[in-house]
């Protein structure tokens, strides 16, 4: 009987002990993640080099340096010739979509890439660089969960975003 109730306190004891909270925090993956992650692809006509890229023929041709990342899934580069220009690199497999902007722009992807989650950022890319510049609410979202008051908010992004950029500003590579 007293072996029993020895276990019991044990398991009440380590049961308490390993329910408590801590003091851990979640972090997401920093700008080495996802430089690393670029540097190993290979796509002609882009040249990765530490915080910096160069991309050749297609819309975003130009030198660009790291400003920041986006969940360590992509990545936001301001052009070299301190132009305002930024280039939003996202790889995808064989594949790296980039579509260029400029200040006021990469603040509304920003913005919508906020609300819909930095997991979803590939697919804001894709969304609105696939549109000829008159992007759709639907086609930015997809299969983020968001309610009508955020889609509304995005749209008042999508309003800066449309008709403003190139319609061409969207590439992706290889070419």
């Amino acid at each position: 009987m007293k072996r029993a109730k020895v276990f019991y306190i044990i398991f009440i004891l380590i049961t308490i002990l390993s329910c408590r909270q801590t003091n851990l925090t979640k972090t997401g993956p920093g700008d080495d993640f996802f430089l690393d992650k670029l540097a190993k692809g290979n796509w002609a006509g882009v040249n990765v080099s530490g915080n910096t890229i160069s991309i050749t023929g297609g819309n975003s041709e130009g030198n660009y340096t790291l400003d920041s990342t986006i969940a360590g899934l992509g990545g936001i580069y301001k052009d070299d010739k301190n132009n305002g220009d930024y280039v939003i690199a996202v790889p995808d497999g064989s594949n790296l979509h980039t579509i260029k902007v400029n200040e006021e722009e990469k603040n509304a992807i920003n913005g919508i890439i906020d609300i819909v989650g930095e997991e979803n950022a590939l697919g804001v890319i894709t969304g609105i660089g696939t549109t000829d510049g008159n992007t759709n609410v639907d086609n930015v979202v997809k299969n983020a969960n968001v309610t009508e008051k955020e889609k509304e908010k995005i749209q008042e992004y999508l309003d800066i975003l449309n008709g403003k950029g190139d319609p061409d500003s969207y590439q992706k590579y290889p070419i």
